[in-house]
């Protein structure tokens, strides 16, 4: 058996954004006074382009980047203003401003701003992003969760979601997260007390897993299967978190060379509960691809999947309405009928 197909292994997940407030109201041109510092020097770079963006309701009274956070489309002239708001934003850095203020809202903005732009469905502009490095300071605000007091729950989980729609980029986009220090910050939060930020690591680490075996194992030796196990079973954990938790879990097995059994062994029994009292189709797939992932490879591979008592559910699982559910259930049965005959008998 090879690691073709997969269900929900492989391939980067972007977060999207279902918080945009298009509609908001217009404002004129001629109160550049009271603007917000980064307003105001948009303004005096692009001063059409800044008339453009606020008749499409940009709040140029906001601090930080939040006034440019309605503003997202995919034109060419939309493109270039969102380039000149991120060559503003950088050169905040020598500032002590926007991302790297003081002030706990206005760098709460300029996160949610960047999150936003890369939350553009049909084209993130995850290029732009990197281009600027701003993922070593999306790191530093992840891993300071408690620097800004009030709003570093909330600065956090925006930092852990731009880095994780950076991560579902290309593979160049990926390895720029991760060379940013990423993974052992996100293994950090998996078990955190606050279950949003928790849930956004797991998808990130989902992401990185993915993208190739190198940076799956290097996801494992972070400790990572650990953590999403321990997140797995947290009840506070919702449908949704436990979607993607699974599917992080299968990427951290998937892909070719196969990680060391001992490394995702932990993972049998937390799939098997997973198939035996999940009834989510989504969550079904991926714990049956993570099953036929661990079993695609030698007698031992194969002995720890059927020790697992996994065999019977794969079985009746083989006759799911759902043909994503099957597909990966009788994979999983065909690597473990290839196995010794005791192994085969077995089954």
């Amino acid at each position: 058996s090879d690691d073709g197909g997969g269900g929900g292994g492989g391939g980067g997940r972007g977060s999207g954004d279902s918080r945009a407030s298009p509609g908001s109201p217009a404002y004129p041109l001629s109160s550049g006074a009271k603007w917000s510092p980064l307003v105001a020097a948009l303004a005096a770079a692009q001063p059409a382009m800044v008339r453009m963006l606020l008749q499409h309701g940009a709040d140029p009274y906001a601090h930080g980047s939040l006034s440019f956070t309605a503003f997202t489309g995919h034109s060419a002239e939309k493109v270039e203003i969102l380039r000149i708001l991120l060559d503003v934003m950088s050169e905040d850095s020598a500032r002590g401003r926007g991302l790297w203020s003081d002030d706990p809202d206005e760098v709460l903005q300029c996160v949610v701003a960047l999150r936003k732009l890369l939350s553009v469905e049909g084209t993130p502009h995850i290029g732009e992003v990197t281009q600027r490095n701003f993922a070593p300071r999306l790191v530093e605000l992840l891993r300071t969760v408690n620097h800004y007091e009030r709003a570093s729950a909330n600065i956090a989980f925006e930092a852990a979601w731009a880095l994780t729609n950076i991560a579902s980029g290309t593979h160049q986009d990926t390895e720029h997260v991760v060379d940013a220090g990423a993974v052992p910050v996100f293994v950090s939060h998996l078990n955190s007390d606050n279950v949003d930020l928790a849930e956004q690591c797991m998808w990130a680490i989902g992401n990185i897993s993915g993208d190739t075996p190198e940076l799956r194992d290097l996801c494992l030796a972070s400790g990572a299967l650990r953590g999403v196990l321990q997140e797995l079973q947290d009840t506070r954990l919702g449908a949704s978190g436990m979607r993607n938790g699974v599917w992080a879990l299968s990427n951290l097995a998937r892909g070719k060379p196969s990680p060391p059994l001992e490394a995702v062994a932990p993972a049998l029994p937390v799939l098997l509960a997973l198939i035996t009292t999940s009834n989510d189709d989504e969550i079904l797939t991926d714990a049956c691809w993570a099953a036929s992932y661990i079993s695609d490879g030698n007698d031992a591979d194969i002995g720890a999947v059927v020790a697992s008592g996994m065999v019977p559910r794969l079985l009746e699982l083989m006759g799911h309405a759902n043909a994503a559910v099957v597909t990966p259930a009788l994979r999983t049965i065909g690597n473990l009928v290839t196995g010794a005959n005791d192994l085969t008998e077995d089954v």
